[in-house]
């Protein structure tokens, strides 16, 4: 059988997905769906994409999560340390989802 023809393991297809990040805004709330594997770099992009939706003190972030398929145990501690950061300027975290 040609090599093009034999199913690729698991593992290459997921090494070749990405996370996908819709993010909307409504008054103090970040709402966020995610979708494909959530990795080390995946959390770093996920920050930076929240940042602009979270002026002030207070605000609300809901990572919708349902539409992921892995989360890499990688992303665990950035994970974390996001939640924390956001804690430190009265952001409530919340998961949906999941």
């Amino acid at each position: 059988m040609p090599r093009e023809m034999t199913r690729q393991a698991v593992r290459q297809e997921a090494a070749r997905s990405t996370m996908e990040i819709q993010v909307t805004h409504k008054e103090r709330t970040v709402r966020v769906a995610l979708s494909g594997i959530l990795d080390r770099e995946g959390v770093a992009a996920l920050a930076a994409r929240v940042a602009p939706g979270l002026a002030g003190r207070g605000g609300r972030v809901v990572l919708d999560g349902a539409g992921l398929t892995h989360m890499d145990y990688r992303a665990t501690r950035p994970f974390i340390s996001w939640h924390r950061r956001l804690r430190t300027y009265g952001h409530e975290l919340f998961l949906q989802g999941w």
